[in-house]
């Protein structure tokens, strides 16, 4: 039960330009095998509405806890309680990114870190997954591949995508996502460097409503089949 499984706390930090961030914090009481991982969520688009109570960062993060992960959701800047102004294009955001690993990292003694972003928050995740050193792999959930959201946001895939080397990358999109063609980003996937793997889940769209679960099943499978394949991870 979610009792016995230790709570999400409070916590802040400060990004690279000086700009305050808070954050939830979980970690598990009794799982010293997946300790030393943690799965930071970033929520879509501050400037459509996007939060760290997204349905689908919340969704994340509750079956990630129930399979024993640390995770940290967390508001972008000008978002909640964060401080500063949110941008259209996600440069910022990146930095908050960073931040938000290196206080993984520095502050709380967790050296394995997985990022794993919902739509916008899938694209301004990249970069950091590529260039990070602590970061073992991404995930992204609904990645806003398609013709319109490229626009504003295509600078992502090119600087941060395609540039994650050597790390495993999982991309998870609904079969009738509004804003991106599923075959069209498995073509793509397919195109990256590997190891990328594509999921399309059958009838879903951009929103996953109700159906947070099946974006949570094949990330939580992922992520445990990775860990253990680094020898490191939890026996079950």
């Amino acid at each position: 039960s979610v009792c016995n499984m230790g709570e999400e706390k409070w916590v802040e930090f400060q990004a690279a330009d000086k700009v305050w961030l808070r954050g939830r914090l979980f970690q598990p009481k009794d799982t010293p095998t997946t300790a030393s991982h943690a799965v930071v969520l970033m929520h879509p688009h501050p400037k459509l509405g996007g939060e760290k109570g997204n349905n689908v960062v919340v969704g994340l993060q509750r079956a990630l806890a129930k399979n024993g992960f640390s995770t940290l959701r967390f508001d972008f800047r000008g978002v909640g309680e964060s401080k500063g102004s949110s941008s259209w294009s996600g440069a910022c955001e990146r930095k908050d990114v960073h931040a938000a690993i290196d206080f993984l990292v520095n502050k709380e003694g967790i050296s394995n870190i997985w990022l794993a972003g919902y739509s916008f928050g899938s694209a301004t995740s990249s970069e950091p997954a590529a260039t990070h050193r602590h970061v073992k792999g991404y995930c992204a959930i609904s990645y806003p591949h398609g013709r319109l959201a490229s626009l504003l946001l295509g600078r992502h895939w090119r600087e941060g995508v395609e540039k994650i080397l050597g790390k495993p990358k999982l991309f998870i999109i609904g079969s009738a996502d509004q804003f991106a063609s599923a075959t069209s980003l498995q073509a793509a996937v397919k195109e990256l460097p590997q190891p990328a793997k594509c999921v399309i889940v059958d009838g879903v769209d951009h929103m996953w409503m109700r159906q947070e679960g099946r974006a949570a099943a094949p990330l939580v499978e992922w992520l445990t089949e990775q860990i253990q394949a680094d020898g490191q991870g939890p026996g079950h």
